[in-house]
């Protein structure tokens, strides 16, 4: 049997996901990742050149986009593009 070193409780996870394991995960664009990486709105980890992120980290993100609708409250519109080029 292999020896398996132990993996202490306070031991950081890895971070050993991609920007396009991230993307794939997420159902977005690989520039949408870095973009929310630069931002700070996904924690990230610079190894490399190359941006890593764990597992909980972007299930951490995931969570704080979570959004659910209150009873009786309206779900909120995104403004309308102005679109003066086009004459209808």
């Amino acid at each position: 049997m292999a020896h398996r070193p132990k993996q202490h409780v306070d031991q950081p996870a890895r971070p050993n996901l991609s920007v396009k394991d991230v993307a794939t995960w997420l159902g977005v664009a690989e520039q949408t990742v870095r973009n929310l990486a630069q931002r700070g709105e996904i924690v990230r980890y610079m190894i490399a050149g190359m941006y890593r992120f764990t597992e909980q980290d972007v299930r951490d993100f995931m969570a704080r986009c979570r959004y659910e609708e209150q009873e009786g409250e309206a779900v909120p519109r995104p403004p309308r593009p102005k679109l003066k080029h086009l004459k209808l």
